[in-house]
């Protein structure tokens, strides 16, 4: 319940053994504006990565569907809908305005980032121009992968995840909501090495810097380009997890140095 016994009184339910995912505008005085909740037909479990402000009062927030559709301002003008059936899940955008409608909504194509199951944050930063910038990691269980990001919008990016490694992607959108670019860094075929996102942090001039967990062995990243960064491993087994800090320019190539 939002707004308890106050004029905007809000009841929020969710079905047994489900779980949705909600966000609540407060105002100065910690009285509800609005809150905002998703719903879905189908049994479905989803949960809240990121929450960041956006120009004009709005707000972006960044969360995991793990199994079948989901939906905000069901049946408004503004109706986003995320997925279709009893599908994988995936991670999803989406940012409302600051009375609480929902302005545009992407499936990142990221299915089941493997980093909330390991209890790490993901990252959202709202940019200078409107735009948003989204982190979070991907595990390839068994097979070499080529994943689409952003698989409904106008400018699709293939990103290749490597057999059993685990890698960070970043994904950068502009103020409407088209994917700009995309990219994704860390993991290691051979080694089969996991690189967790750790952290995103917003830099001068529109650069930014990731932090990730290595764990099992070497990582790499700006891969395949210039700056090309390896972080090399021990070799020991039970190596404890190290912290990379890989630092991009506002076109998401890596710039020197990386540590």
């Amino acid at each position: 319940m939002f707004g308890a016994a106050g004029p905007g009184e809000v009841p929020l339910t969710a079905p047994a053994n489900e779980q949705r995912v909600f966000l609540a505008r407060l105002d100065a005085n910690g009285e509800l504006v609005w809150v905002r909740a998703g719903e879905s037909p189908a049994i479905t479990y989803t949960d809240v990565r990121e929450v960041v402000a956006r120009p004009g009062d709005g707000v972006a927030m960044t969360g995991i569907r793990f199994t079948g559709p989901l939906a905000f301002d069901v049946g408004l003008a503004s109706e986003v809908m995320f997925g279709a059936g009893d599908d994988d899940g995936s991670l999803f955008l989406i940012e409302f305005d600051a009375n609480g409608a929902a302005v545009w909504g992407r499936d990142t194509g990221l299915v089941d980032p493997e980093s909330l199951e390991r209890g790490l944050s993901g990252g959202l930063v709202s940019l200078a121009d409107g735009g948003l910038l989204v982190a979070d990691g991907f595990e390839a269980d068994g097979v070499t992968t080529i994943v689409t990001l952003d698989p409904s919008g106008p400018n699709q990016v293939q990103v290749t995840i490597v057999e059993d490694a685990e890698n960070v992607v970043v994904l950068r959108y502009d103020a409407q909501g088209a994917l700009v670019w995309a990219f994704a860094d860390g993991g290691d075929e051979i080694d089969q090495t996991a690189v967790q996102i750790a952290g995103l942090a917003l830099r001068a001039g529109g650069a930014f810097t990731v932090a990730a967990f290595i764990d099992d062995g070497p990582a790499a990243f700006g891969v395949g380009t210039l700056n090309e960064t390896s972080v090399p491993t021990t070799g020991a087994f039970g190596e404890p997890e190290r912290v990379a800090l890989a630092t991009y320019g506002p076109d998401g190539m890596l710039l020197p140095p990386s540590r």
